[in-house]
């Protein structure tokens, strides 16, 4: 990639995610390490995350004395839970020469999140001998003390978890269940500080549920299950690192976090019961807050992934500094193979290895559930209904620019949500009969009107058939509102999706359809034939050709050769241009249509060979197709010959020299004829 185009790849990143990511995945090498740094930067924007780790890297081994890049790269191995190689390279770091404050601040962050108390010591001593100022060294040193372990009294929950019914946890992994057949257990070193989870290869049942409600062992889900749905949304509300950082010195700052991040949740809960959910609290164990909310019947993880990316955007301009929101399933669907297992999330009522602590259960004011499993019996779950009601009207989101982080009156924290229909829309159900071009296609493709039956039963369009319907009706003028009001009906489509104008270029073939969406087309009867485009390739825009005229109601002047509207012909939905401003002559219409005949009707091949039973079945189809289409240049001529008529009458002669041809208004015995003569005759 050349470096004076890749600034630009950030600004089409944010604009034109689809052509920012095919420039990503196919662009080639450089060695120029901005263009590596920019290209990790759009791939961030876009969600490529394993792409922007490569390129971060990349600018990293391209220049090496860059204690930017090589913090961006350590930021990456942090995020990926690679404490070590993160730490390592915040190393590298700070050795540079002039390093900024930055990294030797984010190398003790790392130290002392990871309870590195020794390392952290030796960064302060270097850091001090190194010039750095004797109060940043003393933070430093007084971070490294250890925290004294705090025992929580859960003695109102404890009794009950190990008395649980075989019942109580079948009804306990119904509802906080994930992918089926693999599950993960957290560990944590105290030796070295460092934890994470690792996976295990098998289905989670009650006995391994038992370990994890008696304190052995600690237990996590992944949201997103084998036939890719899932059956809850948790938002997990966390105290950042730095402001836990900060708190430990700082008595009143520790209570007051501990305090907002109670009340929030809290309020978060709030807000979603009052748009119909019935949340559920938790106190995570270790420096949050869980609410989760579950789902009967399950629902797509690209719907509740859309879900959870809504009520962050809503919530986070009111999340008080300090604190962090995060939705579970953070994918909106699961890659295949070992790598696609998705972010997980740590099952409640188990107890956090890091910090010794259990999960408890809340109720909607934020106090101690004594008996867990009695709630959990009754815990109610969302239907489809009320979803959809909350995804429509947070929807609204997608318009609006992200606001800034301030607080607010307690009494303005959550503001009421705006109408689910601020506005009739353009386009209503009743317009796919009145469009000719829209409903002629639906109706004779069983593809398409199939995604609309789909759209408007089930309220759902997975990526490849958004894109199946954006690349057929979208090239049809109509069909902008047509494929908006669709994609409306489906709440995960998020609106960079939307159409904003006819799209340009080719309809996408039928090939590429059965290609994209087979488990539709191996049940359709997706095979249909185009005689009357024998050379172009197959694309259900080709059914257009099939349209039939338009009938005019009498006593009417007619449209097409005046307004220059004529009936539809090109594949791409695009309006011929009227006679009266240079369309071909009958005669020539004729010719074309005279050669379409000769073309469109099949023949044995030259050896003999061939079905019969196909052949005829071919020529009916042909013959009846092409009786139509000669119905409708009868019907345009006739309009024509009528338009023509009324502009020679107001002639002074009814008649006009055209080319190399006369053409006047007859009139025999009152009946009107436009006639035309060659001019050599």
């Amino acid at each position: 990639m050349a470096t004076s185009t890749a600034p630009d790849l950030l600004d089409l990143a944010r604009r034109h995610p689809d052509e920012a990511r095919r420039i990503l995945e196919s662009a080639g090498g450089s060695d120029e390490p901005r263009d590596h740094a920019i290209m990790a930067s759009a791939a961030e924007i876009l969600g490529l995350h394993g792409l922007a780790f490569q390129e971060l890297i990349l600018a990293a081994r391209a220049e090496p004395g860059n204690a930017g890049f090589l913090m961006r790269v350590a930021e990456a191995y942090r995020e990926r839970g690679d404490f070590r190689r993160a730490c390592a390279t915040l190393e590298r770091a700070v050795g540079i020469p002039g390093a900024p404050m930055d990294a030797w601040e984010a190398l003790a962050d790392l130290y002392a999140g990871e309870r590195f108390w020794e390392k952290l010591r030796d960064l302060a001593r270097r850091g001090r001998d190194g010039g750095l100022s004797e109060k940043v060294t003393r933070r430093w040193l007084q971070r490294a003390e250890p925290p004294k372990p705090r025992r929580q009294a859960d003695d109102l929950q404890i009794t009950t978890l190990l008395d649980a019914s075989d019942a109580d946890l079948i009804r306990f992994l119904a509802l906080f269940g994930g992918r089926e057949e693999v599950h993960a257990r957290q560990w944590f070193d105290p030796r070295t500080g460092r934890g994470g989870y690792s996976p295990v290869e098998q289905p989670l049942t009650p006995r391994q549920l038992r370990s994890h409600l008696a304190g052995d062992t600690t237990l996590g889900v992944y949201p997103i299950r084998l036939d890719g749905t899932t059956g809850f949304l948790a938002i997990d509300l966390d105290i950042t690192r730095r402001a836990l950082e900060e708190a430990r010195s700082d008595l009143d700052r520790a209570h007051g976090l501990r305090k907002s991040a109670a009340d929030f949740a809290v309020r978060i809960a709030g807000d979603l019961r009052r748009m119909g959910f019935e949340p559920l609290l938790e106190s995570s164990g270790y420096k949050g807050r869980h609410i989760w909310v579950f789902f009967h019947p399950p629902q797509t993880s690209a719907r509740i992934h859309r879900l959870g990316e809504l009520l962050l955007r809503r919530f986070a301009p009111m999340t008080p500094p300090g604190l962090h929101l995060e939705a579970f399933p953070k994918q909106a669907r699961r890659k295949s193979g070992k790598k696609g297992l998705g972010n997980l999330i740590k099952l409640p009522l188990g107890i956090h290895r890091r910090s010794g602590r259990r999960s408890l259960l809340l109720d909607p004011a934020g106090a101690l559930i004594a008996n867990p499993f009695k709630l959990l019996r009754t815990m109610p779950r969302t239907g489809d209904e009320i979803l959809l009601q909350a995804l429509t009207a947070l929807r609204s989101l997608d318009s609006e620019p992200p606001a800034q982080q301030q607080p607010e009156p307690e009494e303005l924290l959550l503001p009421p949500l705006p109408p689910a229909s601020p506005a009739p829309p353009p386009w209503t159900d009743a317009d796919f009969e009145t469009h000719r071009k829209i409903r002629h296609l639906l109706s004779i493709c069983p593809v398409l009107k199939q995604l609309r039956r789909q759209a408007e039963k089930e309220r759902r369009l997975d990526y490849d058939e958004q894109m199946v319907l954006r690349h057929t009706l979208g090239h049809i003028p109509e069909g902008v509102l047509a494929v908006n009001y669709i994609f409306q009906l489906v709440p995960e489509i998020p609106g960079d999706r939307f159409l904003k104008s006819r799209l340009k270029g080719n309809p996408i073939s039928c090939p590429k359809i059965r290609q994209r969406i087979p488990h539709l087309t191996q049940r359709l009867p997706c095979n249909c034939v185009f005689p009357l485009a024998p050379e172009h390739y197959p694309t259900p825009n080709l059914h257009l050709l099939d349209l039939p005229p338009e009938p005019q109601p009498d006593g009417t002047e007619p449209p097409s050769a005046i307004n220059g509207t004529e009936p539809a012909s090109a594949i791409n939905g695009a309006e011929p241009a009227s006679a009266i401003n240079g369309a071909e002559p009958a005669s020539t219409v004729q010719k074309a249509l005279s050669s379409q005949l000769r073309t469109a009707v099949p023949h044995s091949t030259a050896d003999g060979q061939g079905d019969p039973a196909s052949l005829l079945q071919g020529m009916a189809r042909s013959y009846q197709i092409l009786q139509r289409r000669k119905a409708e240049l009868d019907a345009e001529l006739q309009q024509l010959a009528a338009a023509l008529a009324a502009h020679l009458k107001r002639l002074p002669e009814p008649h006009l020299e055209s080319g190399d041809a006369r053409i006047e208004l007859q009139t025999n015995d009152g009946v009107e004829t436009v006639v035309v003569t060659p001019s050599n005759t």
